[in-house]
């Protein structure tokens, strides 16, 4: 059975409505441009610290969750990236645009490091899929969720293993 001229004419307009829909859910939202620069600025001035790169180190968890949710405003859960190969160094409250933020560090077995950058300044915000963002040196991946922003940031790791990393925590979550 061959499918009519409608049928044909409405199956290509659903699917150029359906492209629109995906490209202007891929823009960035705005002051995703700015959270990303933030991100990478911190993460390029706490990264190669050695003896002081946390507030909080990982051996505290429940304490750094704790802090964070209190002066985040809302709740913070640590997620376990060791399945993606990177164990939590800790994290530290940090100054944002309007209420502080808060960085996650973590750190692979031969040293890399990558950061995790949580911006509550997007809550209500549209939502976004996991995007990609270079800013100079830094890797970054990024998305919105319905209570606020979240980048992945790293130098020393490459493209395809933090999109692979930024998969596993935005997938840890989004539950």
């Amino acid at each position: 059975m061959r499918p009519s001229l409608a049928q044909a004419v409405g199956a290509l307009a659903l699917g150029v409505a359906l492209g629109v829909l995906a490209v202007w859910t891929l823009r960035d939202p705005p002051g995703a441009e700015e959270m990303v620069r933030e991100a990478a600025v911190a993460h390029a001035v706490y990264s190669p610290e050695m003896r002081h790169p946390v507030e909080v180190a990982a051996a505290d968890k429940a304490h750094l969750q704790t802090w964070l949710s209190q002066r985040l405003g809302m709740k913070v859960e640590v997620p376990d990236l060791e399945p993606a190969g990177l164990a939590l160094v800790g994290g530290r409250l940090l100054p944002g645009k309007s209420r502080p933020v808060a960085m996650l560090m973590y750190q692979a077995r031969d040293g890399r490091r990558a950061s995790l950058y949580w911006v509550p300044d997007f809550a209500r915000s549209r939502e976004t899929a996991l995007l990609y963002a270079q800013e100079h040196n830094a890797r970054v991946y990024y998305w919105l969720d319905h209570e606020c922003g979240y980048a992945l940031v790293s130098h020393d790791i490459g493209k395809e293993e933090l999109g692979r990393i930024a998969a596993t925590a935005h997938e840890l979550l989004e539950k």
